[in-house]
Order: structure tokens, then C-alpha cells, then sequence
């Protein structure tokens, strides 16, 4: 060996090692010529590197990547037996045309990696294997700290537990910071508990749960969990409720409600059930879901009403009812009639703060179909209510609500109003409610033209989200600042906070306020020019809208398709846009709602390309009539897209375009004056 160039290559697995062997390996590593190299897992681009190799430089399919991965976890030994397997049992095959993968429902783990997965385990004693499948019941990385305080015997005996897992390659340490371990394939916690019988993985599954509880960083998921697992009703159902609320306060509906349903499943009394379909209704509103919603209010109010009557919850829910269906599109006359009747039961019963609740509910509604001045009157009564009855926090929400009032028509007037509320919630350390106020503050100061009123709100308000980590709002505020900049023409600006947002409401799961993200970049990309990226986002809003039923959205993303295309020059699509959201429109003919603008944008030029110029403008100007009476910018906006009609010779036309150029400068809507300027 002195005199010749040979290479000698010696492998073992480290749970194969013996003593007589590990003496040999030191002797031999006393030598210069010798060197050992510890080989780690194959990451998921080697193996899809290797399986195309092995496939003769076929590129490997997605679903064949996954399952090698998934079954091999990086083992390379593992990764040739589960291909082999597949080879064998004809999932797999050659044909002319290259090599096909069938996944079956069965896919079973090949004899020779459960053999030694096998032997791995039969290495351990009887006592060994107990302590280890305790282990595997806390899952597949654990904490040592929670199965010492699980398990009934010794912490020596888990100890040496450990120490033989991990000589025998059935445990390794976690790659996380904290001392975690982890079994070495999932496959060996189903291994492990294979043969346990009910009544026994029932008990192991309390004594985790118990553990758990005992830990100085509690999870209440995780807790709940095995509880559930070991049928223990009573503690199922508080961890449950706790995970549920856990999960809500970090804005994790869908968690949420997964703890609920679980909580619901062992609830035995019927204030538990009305609690948990309250809690049910809540998150599934926050996360856009307002049918599912709605269908948890009817059970508080019916399978659940005497719990309901005896938690005092009723009331509230018939309102939330109420807004649901509101925001479903049942006519807003049936709403304002269903939340009258309320209210009268709130007086009759002398509650107070649902009186103050209801006025708000009733104000918002009126203000929705267009009756501000009830809507003002409704408002007023609330703040006065709530006065009487010393409430701040409910005073500050009657306040902010009159200030959303005046917003429409008067926004300058708005602002000390919103200041109120927000000096109210500053006394009483409210951190959301100031963030809440900032906002309201920003889209006054947006609508009354004081543009760097707004953006210095709207930052006041990002600073505070951030601190609070309140991600919702920082999302809303965020949004918001990029619809101020879409305004002002700061188009790239606009996008970036707009996808900021989107990231936001992405990552907590809050679907309206999501699609609200994509709408306002659909607006950027058309004011950009480009219709084909303005095409792609509304149709994405399109979509969403309808699955979250947010009926305003659908309708003017519809229209925002329709605009697109006929800037494409498709007609023939905004024709179909414009009847689909017709159809949406239905009943609401008279009622301006969010996006509004965009259907009568839509239509007038449609009109025009049907009939010519000159017929759309008695439409245009009935438009413009209605839009000024709600939303200024929206008024401004759509004579802006339509301003070729308001430059034929027509004295009204004139005069429009004249007072509409005069608000756009005044409020600083540079691109809207560039448009209603142009010759």
C-alpha cells in the first residue's frame, strides 16, 4: 500500500459501528493518509438531480420529486430502495416515450427500508421502546424536558432511553437552537406505536397534554390536541377555546376556527355550544367568510338560544346577523327594518350600550343607501347615548362614526371629530383604537385635499401598527397610503405600498382586505397604461370577490375587466362584463356603491361606440350628478376617464369639465387634471 496508488473506501452507518470496529477506525486515523467524511442527507436538489441522471436525463416529474423525498427524507440508501420499489411494483415504468410515475393510494415503504428501520428499533430493549414511543407521541421532534415530566417512571430511565435512540440512529439532535431531538424518519413514530392499543395511546396522550400544561412556554394548540386525542372532554374543550383565542389575537382565523370546531366537538352544556358558535361566527366574519358566518349566528339564536339567553350574548348576535346579511346583499331597507326592531327590544330592555351599538349599525346602513342626513341624525343620537352612559370606549366608536358621516360630504368637518376619539382613546391607553383614529384622520385629511395631513396620519399609523404589531392595520394603513399616491400620481410609489399591504393581509389570511390590496393594484397597473397586467388583477378580484361575496368589489373589478379589454380593443369582452355586473347590480340601481365609477365609465363608452359621441353624455352627466353627491374623487375620476364626451360643443358639457378641473387641481389630483385638460 506504501508503493501503489489505490483509493480504499469503507462505509458503515454509525448504528452499526461496533467497539471492535471503532478501535480499528482510531488506529487507522492516526495515519496521515487517512481521513474520514461524515455524509449528510441529500438535499431536494441533489436528489432531483440524481433521479435524472437515473432516469437517463429525463427530467423527473413533480409528483414522482416529492414522494422520493418525501419517503427518503435525503437517505440516499432510502432514496434507491423507494425508486427500486416503485420499478418493481410498475409505478413507475419505461415506456417509448420515457419513464412514467403512477402515484398509488397504497404507496407502501419499501421491505428494505422498513427492515432497517426495523432493526434500528430492535436494538432497543422492551422499556427502551415504551420510553421512545411516549416520545413519538409528543411527534416526530420533541422536547426532552416534556417527555421527562411525561413519563411515570425515573428521569434516568428516559435519559438512558435517549442516549440508546441515539446510538442507535433512531434519534438525532434537532437542528434547531434549543436542545430538541428528533427522530431520524417519520416512519419510526408510526413504527413505534404500531401495537399500542386505544385505551393505552389514549392515557399516553393525557400524560403529553399534562406535560405540556406544565411547561413554563405553554402551547395551547398543541395541548388541546392531545387532550382531544385522549378524549378528556372537560380538559379538551378549555384548551381548545384558549387555542382559539391565541390563534384569533394573532390574526390566525382559519387556526382559530379549527380550535373552535374542536372545542365544539366536546362542548356538553349549552352556554359551551352558544360560546363556541359565537366565537365560530366572529373569526370565520374577520376572515371574510360571511355566509359561514351568518349560518353561526342562526344556530346561537336557535339550537343554541337558552345558552345564549344565559352567556347575554343574544343581542349581539342579532346584530352581527343583521350587518352579515347586509354585507350579502340583502336590500339595506330590510336591514335598517330588522336593527329598528332591535333597537326597540334595546330600549325595552333598558341595555344601554346595545342602544349606542345599534345607533352606530343603523347610522352605517342609512349612510350605505345614500340617506346621510338619517345617517348624520342616527350618529348624533349615538354619541349623545353613549355620553349619558359614561362608556368611553363605545363614546369614542359613536364619535368616529359621525366623523365617518361628515367624511362624505364634509371631510374637513371630520377631522375634529376623529381627533375626539382618538384624544378619548388616548386617555384610556387604547393603542388600537389611536391606530384606528390615525387612519380615519388620513382618509379625512385624503378627501378634503390636504395631502400631507393624510400621509403624515398614515405614517403615525404605520409606526403604531408596527409596535403593536397590529399586521392587519399596518396593512390597512399601508393601503390606504398607496390609494393616496395612486391620487396623486406617484404610481410606483402606489404599487410598492399597495403589494406591501397585499403581503400583509397574505400572511394573516384576511381576505377582504386582501382583494382590497389587488383592486387598488389593478387601478395602478391601468393608470400605468398597462391593460394587460390592469386585466390580469382585476380578473383576480373578479374571482375573489365572489368567493368572499364582497358584492361592491365584484361588480366594479367586473367593470375594471370591461375597461381593460376595450383597452385592449376587445369590445366584445366589456360588452359581457358590462351585463355580468348588471346582473350583480340588480335591484341597487339607484344605490352608489364602492366602484360605482367604473360600471359608469364602462357603459358610457360602450354607449358611445354603439351610438357615437354625443348620446352617452346625458348619461355621463346623471352620473357625475349622483358620484358628487358621495365620493368627490370618484366624481372627479370618472368625468377624467370620460373627458373626450365633456369636449364636444356643448355649453354643460363645458361647464363640467370646467368645475371638475377646478376640484382636481384644488384637491391635487395631478393625473386627473392632465386628462381633463388634454385637447
Amino acid at each position: 500500500l506504501r508503493e501503489h496508488r489505490l483509493l480504499l473506501c469503507l462505509t458503515v452507518r454509525p448504528e452499526d459501528m461496533t467497539e471492535v470496529g471503532e478501535a480499528r477506525l482510531r488506529r487507522l486515523s492516526r495515519s496521515e493518509r487517512c481521513s474520514d467524511l461524515t455524509l449528510q442527507r441529500l438535499r431536494r436538489e441533489d436528489l432531483e438531480q440524481w433521479l435524472r441522471t437515473t432516469l437517463g436525463g429525463q427530467s423527473p416529474r413533480a409528483d414522482l420529486l416529492e414522494y422520493v423525498v418525501r419517503q427518503s427524507e435525503g437517505n440516499p440508501f432510502f432514496a434507491v430502495q423507494t425508486l427500486r420499489a416503485l420499478v418493481e411494483d410498475g409505478r413507475l415504468r419505461a415506456e417509448g416515450d420515457g419513464w412514467h410515475f403512477g402515484a398509488g393510494s397504497d404507496m407502501q415503504l419499501p421491505r428494505a427500508i422498513g427492515d432497517l428501520l426495523a432493526r434500528r428499533l430492535a436494538r432497543l430493549s422492551r422499556n427502551r421502546r415504551e420510553i421512545l414511543a411516549l416520545a413519538a407521541v409528543l411527534g416526530r421532534e420533541f422536547d426532552p424536558d416534556v417527555l421527562v415530566v411525561a413519563y411515570p417512571g425515573s428521569e434516568l430511565d428516559v435519559h438512558d432511553a435517549l442516549d440508546d435512540g441515539l446510538a442507535a440512529a433512531v434519534l438525532e439532535p434537532s437542528t434547531r437552537t434549543r436542545p430538541m431531538l428528533t427522530f431520524t424518519h417519520a416512519l419510526l413514530t408510526r413504527a413505534l406505536l404500531r401495537g399500542v392499543n386505544p385505551l393505552r395511546l389514549g392515557a399516553m396522550h393525557e400524560r403529553v397534554a399534562r406535560a405540556l400544561d406544565q411547561m413554563p412556554f405553554r402551547d395551547p394548540g398543541a395541548i388541546a390536541v392531545h387532550f382531544d386525542l385522549a378524549r378528556n372532554t372537560t380538559e379538551a374543550f378549555r384548551t381548545a377555546v384558549e387555542a382559539g383565542e391565541q390563534a384569533r389575537s394573532v390574526y390566525a382565523y382559519e387556526s382559530a376556527a379549527d380550535f373552535y370546531r374542536m372545542a365544539r366537538r366536546h362542548a356538553t352544556s349549552q352556554p359551551e355550544m352558544a360560546s363556541v358558535e359565537w366565537s365560530l361566527a366572529q373569526v370565520e366574519e374577520l376572515g371574510g367568510r360571511t355566509a359561514e358566518a351568518e349560518l353561526h349566528c342562526n344556530l346561537v339564536l336557535t339550537s343554541c338560544a337558552d345558552g345564549a339567553q344565559q352567556l347575554g350574548i343574544a343581542a349581539p348576535v342579532r346584530r352581527m346577523r343583521e350587518r352579515l346579511r347586509l354585507q350579502r346583499g340583502v336590500p339595506a331597507d330590510d336591514v335598517i327594518a330588522a336593527c329598528g326592531a332591535l333597537l326597540d327590544d334595546a330600549r325595552a330592555c333598558n341595555d344601554p350600550d346595545e342602544v349606542v351599538s345599534l345607533l352606530i349599525m343603523l347610522s352605517n346602513s342609512q349612510q350605505r343607501v345614500g340617506n346621510v342626513v338619517a345617517a348624520e341624525q342616527l350618529s348624533r343620537e349615538a354619541v349623545a347615548a353613549a355620553e349619558r352612559i359614561a362608556r368611553p370606549s363605545l363614546h369614542a366608536d359613536a364619535i368616529m362614526r359621525l366623523g365617518s358621516v361628515l367624511l362624505t360630504s364634509r371631510p374637513a368637518n371630520a377631522v375634529p371629530h376623529y381627533r375626539r376619539a382618538l384624544d378619548i382613546f388616548t386617555r384610556l391607553g387604547d393603542r388600537y383604537g389611536q391606530l384606528r383614529c390615525q387612519i380615519n384622520i388620513g382618509s379625512a385629511c385624503d378627501r378634503a385635499g390636504n395631502h400631507p395631513g393624510a400621509e403624515a396620519s398614515y405614517l403615525t399609523a404605520l409606526q403604531i401598527g408596527r409596535e403593536i404589531r397590529a399586521t392587519d392595520f399596518i396593512g390597512v394603513a399601508s393601503l390606504n397610503l398607496g390609494v393616496l399616491l395612486l391620487k396623486t400620481g406617484q404610481y410606483a410609489s402606489a404599487r410598492s405600498r399597495c403589494e406591501e399591504a397585499l403581503a400583509h393581509f397574505t400572511a394573516i389570511g384576511h381576505e377582504p382586505h386582501r382583494l382590497a390590496s389587488l383592486y387598488n393594484l389593478a387601478h395602478v397597473a391601468r393608470a400605468e397604461h398597462d391593460a394587460a397586467g390592469a386585466l390580469e388583477l382585476y380578473s383576480a378580484c373578479v374571482v375573489l370577490a365572489s368567493n368572499i361575496s364582497q358584492m361592491d368589489v365584484h361588480i366594479g373589478a367586473l367593470a375594471g375587466v370591461g375597461l381593460a379589454e376595450l383597452d385592449l380593443h376587445a369590445s366584445q369582452g366589456a360588452e359581457l362584463q358590462l351585463e355580468k355586473a348588471r346582473a350583480l347590480i340588480g335591484e341597487r340601481a339607484e344605490w352608489w356603491f364602492q366602484g360605482r365609477e367604473l360600471w359608469e365609465a364602462l357603459a358610457i363608452r360602450l354607449a358611445a361606440a354603439r351610438v357615437g359621441p354625443s348620446e352617452p353624455l346625458p348619461m355621463l352627466l346623471d352620473a357625475l350628478a349622483r358620484a358628487e353627491a358621495h365620493d368627490q374623487y370618484a366624481a372627479v375620476w370618472l368625468g377624467a376617464e370620460c373627458a373626450e364626451f365633456l369636449r364636444l360643443p356643448d355649453l354643460q358639457a363645458k361647464a363640467t369639465r370646467d368645475r371638475l378641473r377646478v376640484q382636481a387641481r384644488a384637491l391635487g389630483y395631478a393625473p386627473l387634471v392632465t386628462m381633463l385638460s388634454a385637447a
